[in-house]
């Protein structure tokens, strides 16, 4: 066989086994429905857990050099993986220069979400005064800022001191409420 011959024979093999199972799925329609599964998976296939541990090693390359050149001499506390609408996304929780931070990457190393931990009367007084007017008796949890883009909000977390449920409040920097979360304990991050 020729050299430039090479070409047309791939070619034509790759039309024929095309053509060969294109004439089997006509043949055997019921095979091929066979195939396809009519089952619901089991939950735990169906959705991925939104947030889970992972190790160093399993965080992409483009992530750990974009977090090392923002944050040189940082402490890290932990590594995770999750899922936000539909995406995956790695967050870095670590500490530097006394700040208490969480940095959420996309797998090509690109920051997503900034998370700082702040002292609860950095809050805004209006947030404060919101929350107060929430509940008769609660405790903070935790408060912080957060950076996602252009957009910087705040959110505090407190534990209704009547029943224990936790909340998650999501404020506007003026202090308007956005959005409230009862949470188990269980399932904060």
């Amino acid at each position: 066989m020729r050299r430039d011959q090479a070409p047309n024979l791939v070619l034509a093999s790759l039309l024929a086994l095309s053509l060969v199972s294109c004439q089997a799925a006509e043949r055997a329609p019921e095979a091929s429905e066979a195939a396809v599964s009519h089952e619901t998976p089991a939950p735990e296939a169906q959705i991925p857990p939104p947030e889970r541990d992972v190790t160093e090693a399993e965080v992409p390359q483009a992530v750990l050099a974009a977090f090392n050149q923002a944050y040189p001499g940082a402490h890290v506390k932990g590594y995770s993986e999750e899922v936000s609408e539909g995406n995956l996304y790695y967050e870095v929780s670590f500490e530097f220069q006394g700040r208490q931070l969480d940095v959420i990457f996309d797998p090509d190393g690109i920051t997503n979400t900034i998370e700082e931990q702040i002292p609860v009367d950095a809050l805004p007084e209006k947030m404060r005064q919101t929350i107060e007017q929430e509940f008769a008796e609660f405790s903070y949890e935790r408060a912080e800022t957060v950076q996602k883009g252009s957009e910087r909000y705040f959110e505090a977390l407190v534990v209704d001191a009547k029943n224990g449920m936790m909340h998650e409040m999501v404020f506007s920097p003026g202090g308007d409420l956005i959005e409230r979360q009862a949470k188990k304990p269980g399932e904060i991050d």
